[in-house]
């Protein structure tokens, strides 16, 4: 079920493209009005919910992990529905993580949204002719330079193209081009093209020490929504 936490995400298209882009071969459906997220008394995107075969709700997840026990409880229900059921072996992922540990998100810096309703003032910086709306900032005119103290593995940012539909941002990594901790999203050139609303990865691999995440576009119209960090 896809509740839209920003106005582009209302939007079937820019969801369908979504969906052939990560492969998924799941019904997805589109909670626009919020109906089925209040049906639930839902507060959180992610959120997992199991309900068993005859409808009765049996346990709710808040956020990413938990994945073992997720798929636990699935296979516990299915044989309780039907006993003698020949389940399918766990999953690959469930299986790495019970050799591995889950990752833990301990210390790492939280969600920074940059929008005024929900920005936090002084978790970045701006340099240029930046315009804050209640979802994002957007770039008016010239170069325009966005800041981000960070102490995390992974850094993914919430963007829109802009009107032209294409937009490409330069990153930097204290200070230098990003190099082997670049994103699935930053090209060798150290710079992430930008051709559809979505969420990109811009840094994965990062140790975990203090550093400073800096993008530069001249893209008028570029929006910037939001920060999210994993280990």
């Amino acid at each position: 079920m896809h509740a839209p936490e920003f106005e582009f995400g209302r939007h079937a298209e820019n969801i369908d493209r979504a969906i052939r882009d990560h492969g998924l071969t799941y019904p997805i459906a589109l909670d626009n009005d919020f109906t089925f997220w209040r049906a639930l008394g839902n507060d959180a995107w992610p959120a997992k919910y199991l309900f068993d075969a005859d409808g009765r709700f049996v346990e709710r997840w808040v956020g990413e992990g938990d994945y073992e026990r997720v798929e636990s409880e699935i296979r516990r229900l299915l044989e309780i529905r039907a006993p003698g059921t020949r389940l399918p072996p766990v999953s690959p992922e469930v299986s790495a993580f019970a050799t591995t540990g889950e990752p833990s998100y301990v210390g790492i810096t939280p969600e920074t949204y940059l929008g005024a309703d929900r920005g936090v003032p002084g978790s970045f910086s701006v340099a240029g002719d930046w315009r804050s709306s209640g979802e994002y900032v957007e770039l008016g005119s010239g170069i325009g330079e966005l800041a981000l103290p960070f102490n995390a593995g992974e850094v993914n940012l919430v963007v829109h193209p802009g009107p032209a539909g294409q937009a490409a941002l330069r990153v930097l990594l204290d200070g230098e081009p990003i190099g082997a901790e670049r994103g699935a999203a930053v090209g060798a050139d150290s710079v992430a093209p930008v051709d559809w609303a979505a969420m990109i990865r811009l840094v994965a691999g990062a140790s975990r020490d203090d550093h400073l995440l800096t993008l530069v576009t001249d893209q008028p119209g570029f929006r910037a929504y939001v920060f999210t960090f994993g280990p």
